[in-house]
This record gives C-alpha cells, structure tokens and sequence, in this order.
C-alpha cells in the first residue's frame, strides 16, 4: 500500500485464471500449459475461492494490474476495519491500536499489494476469529465462523490456522457446538469436493507437484528468519518487538485471546518451515492484536503506537507511492522486454518483474511462463523447445540450470535464450560461444 512492488510471476497466472473464468466461463490457463496437467481446463494447483472473487472484481473493473492490486488493497482495509470493530465490541482500551499496529507491519504492507490470494484467506481467518469470539455468541455466530473457517482454508492453505483456532476455542468453551462448526463448514468444502470430482486425476497430479514442492523448501527456519526480516530492511529490530511482543501479548491476555494465540500456535511452525516470502503476512494481525493487548497495560502505550503510525505514513504523505505499487517504469520495462520477441512466435518468460501484463497487447503472441517447480527434466526441456525466444532472469526459475547445462541440445530449431542480468539482456549463445 506505501511501497513500489515488483510484478510477481504468481500474479500473472493467478490473474489469467481468474479472466478465463470471467470471459470464458472456466477455470484455466494457458500460461502453464505443457508443464502442469491439465492446467488449461481445471485448476487444483492452488484452492479455488480467490478465483471466483477476483473474476467478479474483473466483471465490474475491467482486466488490468491495477484492477488486480486494487482487490487486494481492499481486502486488506477489510482486516483493518474488522480489527478495529473486534476491540471496539469487547470495550478494550485504544480500539484502534490492533489496527494501526496492522499498518506499520511491512509484510502486511506487501501482502496487501500483490496480487495473489494472501489477503482474502488472511480476512477471513480474522473474521472467523473475530466470529467465534464475540460478546454473547449465539449459535448462528459459530455457524458462520465455520464458514468463514472453510473459506479461508479454501483460499489457501494457511487459512486452516482460522479451523484449528475456532474449534480449539469452541471445544475448550463450548464443546456441544462444534457440530454447529461442521454445519457452516460442510458446504463450501462440500462444493470444492464436487470441483475435484469433476477430474480427480488432474487434481492429483496438480496436487501432488504442490505437496513435493513444499516438502522440498531447501532453508531451515533460522534462514528463513532472515529472509522475512529482509522485507523490513533497516526496520528490522521493530520487527522482531513487533513479533516478540505480540507473542508475549497473547499469552499474558491468553483467556480473553484465546483464538488468537491458537492461530499463532498453528501458524508460526509452518510460516518458518514453509519460508514463502508471502508468508509472515498471515501473522500480521495475530501479532498486532498481541502488541496492542500488551501495549494496552502501558499508560502510555498508545502514544507509542500513534507515534509508530505517524513515522510509518509520514514518508507515504510526503511522497504518495504510485497506485497500486506498480513501478511507474514498468510500461518502459515491459517495451524494452517486447524488443527481443518478433512476430508470431512462441515465448517463454521467467522474469521477476515479470512483463506479461505489458505484453498482453500482443495478441500475435503465444506467451507461457516458466513452471514454478521443479518437473522432469525430459518434460522441462520439452517445454522449452516449444518455444521460439525464452526469457528468463530476475530469479532462478527451478531447474533452469538444467535448461542452460543442455542449451546445446535444445536449440536445434534455432531457439534464442536471452537472460536479464543487471547489465542488460544476455543473449545465452554469445555466453556459449565465449566458453568455446
């Protein structure tokens, strides 16, 4: 929301599914098609919610990468709005402190730009929590927190920290209602069953590529650490008080947060194994809610917070970040990109930022990105050959050193290889013919 952000691979497919399933009525796309089964037709590969949300936004805004960040940016003022309702229900003190705390978080700041589904699975894991916690809770409260549960997990995954805090808060309050749980959870889950039916061995092979790729997150937890902490740059030191204190928070006010630190407890062994850089957001208004229960017992804590937010939006005022954190040069960027494609051909992309929404125009293109995981290598250079120029740089697409150690046997048609370095595009043959 205050900062310039990089165009992310991840937004570009997301964004392609979500039009197919506006402007042709299925959920698909063509941008991994080759790579992971049967993509082009049905999508198991990530959970189907965000989808659906993001191709009705499209229905009322039109296609575009600002419409895309907008959603998001939406969804995030969402938390901060229910956030402030949470504390204002239960009468806490500085009502607003969740929320402004909420704002000063760096990696709330980046999921609530990027275009992927983060946002709307980290709302509805709040307002299920917020759901089962309210003063004089009637049934239909849980009913809806069951629901709202559902939804979140059928987001992504991480949205199944919102199941396990609302049925350990319900089971440890009032174990009679978890079937009242189950009754606001069964339907969605139940419609996302009959979506897998329709093609179960899609679903497993898209699936299992997902499960292997997170079963084979390379960095132990310390390294993660560190790249979370990146996100914050300088600000670092504030994140972690920012993590440790709204730790302490939940436990010392565990009774009154009881959901909330049940979110924690699920949330941050997997966030630190997983390593997605996307990923400390889901702990963003856990934290903040910790913080300002712990800054709450302080006289003057919230001149603390108010102080924190005026130093984080001060810069923000003085100098307004571009709509939606798109880098102004990104046109600039995406024409220097369209240089090196001809006519009519078949293009490979691997870039971070990543141009496909600046190519789009070129409807005489037949534009794939590199697939995000590691496949068969057979099935990788494959998918390479099937293109006319490949563009890769800006990150190590997986097993593309594979694809550059084999260029040789795969450029028998004439293929071009160009990769962006800090220098400028690299054309992949004069790279070769150097090494001669």
């Amino acid at each position: 929301m205050f900062g310039i952000h990089a165009v992310n691979p991840d937004e570009s497919i997301i964004a392609s599914i979500a039009w197919n399933l506006w402007a042709e009525g299925h959920m698909g796309t063509s941008l991994l098609e080759g790579v992971l089964p049967g993509i082009e037709h049905h999508v198991y590969w990530t959970m189907p919610l965000y989808y659906l949300l993001l191709a009705g936004w499209f229905g009322l805004w039109g296609f575009s990468l600002l419409a895309v960040r907008t959603l998001t940016t939406v969804l995030a003022l969402g938390v901060i709005v229910i956030l402030c309702c949470d504390s204002r229900w239960h009468q806490r003190r500085a009502v607003w402190m969740a929320s402004a705390i909420l704002l000063c978080d760096l990696s709330f700041d980046y999921a609530a730009t990027i275009g992927r589904m983060d946002m709307l699975a980290i709302l509805l894991t709040a307002a299920a929590i917020i759901m089962i916690d309210v003063p004089r809770r009637s049934r239909w409260h849980t009913v809806g927190a069951g629901a709202l549960a559902a939804g979140a997990f059928l987001t992504h995954p991480l949205g199944a920290a919102a199941g396990f805090a609302v049925t350990l808060t319900v089971a440890m309050r009032d174990r009679r209602s978890l079937r009242l749980l189950l009754v606001g959870a069964a339907p969605p889950l139940l419609l996302w069953g009959l979506y897998i039916s329709q093609d179960p061995g899609t679903f497993m092979a898209q699936m299992g590529l997902q499960l292997a790729r997170k079963a084979e997150t390379p960095h132990s937890p310390l390294y993660n650490v560190g790249r979370f902490l990146g996100i914050y740059g300088a600000w670092w030191p504030a994140a972690v008080l920012l993590w440790m204190g709204g730790t302490v928070g939940l436990v010392l006010e565990r009774r009154r947060h009881l959901p909330w630190l049940a979110a924690a407890a699920s949330l941050w062994p997997v966030v630190l194994l997983l390593g997605e850089i996307a990923y400390p957001a889901y702990l963003a208004p856990v934290t903040a809610v910790g913080l300002a229960a712990l800054l709450a017992r302080i006289h003057w804590g919230p001149w603390l917070v108010a102080g924190a937010l005026l130093a984080r939006l001060a810069p923000a005022a003085w100098d307004p970040p571009p709509p939606g954190g798109i880098d102004p040069a990104y046109e600039q960027y995406s024409a220097e990109i369209e240089q090196y494609l001809g006519r009519d051909q078949d293009v490979l992309i691997g870039l971070l930022p990543d141009p496909w929404f600046g190519l789009r125009h070129r409807q005489d293109l037949r534009i794939r990105l590199v697939p995000p995981v590691v496949v068969y290598e057979p099935l990788l250079h494959s998918y390479v050959f099937q293109s006319d120029v490949t563009i890769v740089g800006g990150y190590n697409p997986p097993g593309f050193v594979s694809v550059m150690d084999n260029w040789g046997l795969i450029a028998t048609r004439g293929q071009k290889l160009y990769v962006l370095e800090r220098d400028g595009m690299v054309d992949f043959d004069d790279v070769l013919s150097g090494l001669r």
